[in-house]
């Protein structure tokens, strides 16, 4: 006599999606469940800061070294593989925008990180810097001449339901 095959295990949602740049939060935080009358689930939004090199209020604007699109487009790429929505926030429901100033070397390491422009959360402030410093970012390309840059970077927290 043949039994059933097991069931398979469920697979826990992805926590990120990077195709549009939403980050899932299952119904349940720590074992709360999370109250669903005034909506569907939190879902937190951060896109790469975009870049327009015309735009003088771009969100990633460079001085210092001639980088190029490449190295930016690289940067938004590191970005998406490394950003998070700092826990403590998605659950008090907070959301903004923080501005930082990061200066680089040519190897990518970030040597600092500072906030130019508080979001108002505390919480949003710290993860936005916990995410760069000490980083290495993507190594300038070989034929960029200078060895730093100033980076200003806007970072936009959104959390919608």
């Amino acid at each position: 006599m043949l039994s059933a095959p097991p069931n398979p295990r469920p697979q826990p949602p992805r926590s990120a999606d990077r195709g549009n740049g939403d980050y899932f939060i299952p119904p349940t935080s720590r074992g709360r469940a999370i109250d669903q009358s005034i909506g569907p689930a939190q879902r937190y939004t951060m896109d790469a800061p975009r870049y327009n090199p015309r735009d003088r209020n771009s969100d990633i604007q460079v001085s210092g070294a001639q980088v190029g699109s490449d190295w930016i487009h690289d940067l938004q790429e590191w970005w998406y593989a490394h950003r998070i929505y700092p826990p403590g926030a998605g659950e008090r429901g907070e959301s903004g925008t923080v501005q930082l100033h990061l200066q680089v070397d040519r190897t990518g390491k970030v040597l600092s990180v500072e906030v130019v422009s508080t979001s108002g959360s505390k919480l949003l402030d710290t993860g936005a810097l916990a995410t760069f410093r000490g980083r290495n970012l993507p190594p300038f390309p070989v034929n960029t001449p200078e060895n730093m840059a100033d980076i200003n970077l806007t970072i936009q927290y959104i959390l919608t339901r």
